[in-house]
């Protein structure tokens, strides 16, 4: 059971630290059209991991949680899409 716990755990702290480097990639990089693919791609995956965990049927802090990281993702790709070379 303990196993278990650290499985959720872990995917949920996967899911945090991928909402974190959305934001991050998207302040830090955007120069090339490639880091701003590798943006996008990112975003879209916790926005994606986000709406997951968001209508998930568990508990509101993993409901918010999920809420979060997509708005992370979701102000990621809305940054990088108003990003100019």
């Amino acid at each position: 059971m303990e196993s278990l716990v650290l499985v959720a755990s872990v995917i949920l702290l996967v899911i945090l630290v991928l909402g974190l480097v959305a934001v991050v990639l998207v302040k830090k990089l955007g120069r090339t059209i490639k880091e701003r693919i590798a943006a996008l791609v990112i975003s879209a995956i916790a926005v994606l991991a986000g709406g997951w965990l968001m209508f998930l049927d568990v508990g509101i802090g993993v409901r918010a949680l999920g809420a979060g990281v997509a708005a992370a993702g979701v102000i990621s790709i809305w940054r990088n899409s108003q990003k100019k070379n």
